[in-house]
């Protein structure tokens, strides 16, 4: 790990966009199965380990990868589309206070443009959540059999059946609360944690080894999770409704509660955590690397 780190919105935006894609498929396709738990619980009101254990012994242990087509192609371009708007907005605010291209911003700063990353990327990151939780909890219809053999059967079958507005964009609201102020907090923690480890072991923060971008990018997935949960449940829930099950977001909140009280808005936080360390972890290290090879590649 020569070199240290990369400064995110230090590269061009063709660098953000394909590290930003190493970064999201190689955390999605690792820790998958966790983020398959997560949904179940959610949507069954029910223990993370629960519904794991029923799952696998009904299903098999197979049955926790349904619909990883869907994440496995379009996450690493949700997170190249987020890591690419983050990097703009921080360009654009460092010119407009005259700063190096480099230099460290407030929080204030850094929480403005995280948030404009969450608000860009929500519609594709809709898209695909929408098939990937539908996929996961719908794993069986009255005749005992998976609705879907793959996902791109379950997207011809949703526009068919609901159009494309209720098809593939149900729960787009829910999906903007949540990621709005989830990244607000997720790139800014990103950057302070890396900034109080640089300090700690008295290096730049630009020379921060492999082990301080982990356990940064791993602070950064658990943090964000806390204030942005209960959207979670909510978008969960929508994302695998079927046609005329809940009238919209504030009818599934509503709903939520009157069936399992506050309790049932934070139902799978526990995996969410446990899922969220190792994910982010490797997204941020996916893409730190990345950004370095191609830093390297340029100057060969």
């Amino acid at each position: 790990w020569s070199g240290g780190t990369m400064s995110i919105g230090g590269g061009s935006l063709l660098d953000e966009l394909i590290a930003g894609t190493v970064g999201g498929v190689v955390g999605m396709a690792i820790i998958y199965p966790l983020d398959t738990a997560k949904c179940l619980a959610q949507v069954e009101n029910r223990s993370a380990l629960t519904v794991l254990r029923a799952r696998v012994a009904s299903h098999g242990v197979a049955s926790l990868y349904r619909g990883l087509a869907a994440p496995a192609t379009s996450f690493g371009a949700v997170f190249a589309t987020s890591f690419a708007a983050n990097s703009f907005a921080l360009k654009h605010i460092r010119e407009y206070r005259g700063l190096a291209p480099d230099a460290d911003l407030s929080v204030g700063d850094l929480t403005l443009a995280g948030a404009f990353a969450g608000a860009v990327q929500s519609p594709p990151r809709q898209v695909m959540e929408r098939i990937k939780t539908f996929m996961q909890v719908r794993i069986e219809e009255s005749n005992g059999k998976a609705p879907y053999r793959w996902s791109g059967e379950c997207v011809a079958d949703l526009v068919r059946r609901e159009g494309i507005m209720g098809g593939l964009l149900r729960g787009l609201p829910s999906t903007f609360l949540r990621e709005v102020p989830q990244f607000a907090i997720y790139y800014p923690v990103y950057d302070l944690t890396k900034r109080a480890l640089a300090s700690a072991q008295g290096v730049d923060v630009h020379d921060l080894g492999v082990g301080g971008v982990l356990i940064s990018g791993g602070v950064a997935g658990v943090t964000q999770w806390i204030p942005s949960y209960p959207a979670d449940v909510i978008k969960s829930k929508l994302q695998s409704s079927r046609e005329g099950e809940y009238r919209g977001t504030w009818d599934c909140f509503q709903r939520t509660l009157k069936t399992g009280g506050w309790r049932a808005l934070w139902v799978g936080l526990d995996v969410a955590i446990v899922r969220a360390f190792p994910l982010h972890a490797l997204i941020f290290c996916g893409y730190e690397v990345t950004r370095k090879q191609l830093d390297a590649w340029r100057v060969k």
